[in-house]
């Protein structure tokens, strides 16, 4: 019986490494490997820089930069809405806001019409409803256009 589970045990990992790319991956490192004409002094070494890419990647640096990125995206949302808040003061319709959107999950700067406000709380612009539409001459609304 013990025999049947172990089979079947490693019948789902197969499929499983099969499943995500896990056989081809090693499949096409290890043929890499064999097709060097001289072979490398580290073949772990190797393997490891074929799997993972440049080493030169600095995980830190790039959180750093990442975290420096949002930091200016927030900066200016607050400039656009700022900006918006002028041109509405001025009785001028502000132009649809498209582009950027917070990625799923995150609070933060939402300018597709979506009504994500610069907070993560959805108040959109000011003078705006929870749709981020703010209101024209009239009361009426300007719809923000979508970005396709």
């Amino acid at each position: 019986m013990s025999y049947q589970v172990s089979d079947t045990k490693k019948e789902d990992f197969r499929k499983y490494l099969e499943r995500y790319g896990i056989v081809d991956a090693l499949t096409k490192v290890l043929v890499g490997l064999y097709e060097q004409p001289d072979k490398p002094d580290n073949p772990l070494e190797y393997i490891k820089h074929f799997l993972a890419g440049p080493g030169d990647l600095d995980a830190e640096a790039l959180k750093a930069e990442n975290t420096d990125l949002r930091k200016q995206v927030d900066e200016l949302a607050t400039r656009v809405d700022d900006l918006t808040k002028r041109l509405v003061a001025a009785g001028i319709a502000p132009p649809p806001r498209v582009g950027v959107t917070a990625a799923p999950g995150e609070g933060g700067v939402g300018i597709d019409g979506t009504g994500a406000g610069g907070d993560g709380t959805g108040a959109g612009m000011a003078g705006g409803d929870a749709s981020g539409a703010a209101a024209g001459e009239g009361g009426a609304p300007v719809v923000a256009a979508e970005s396709g």
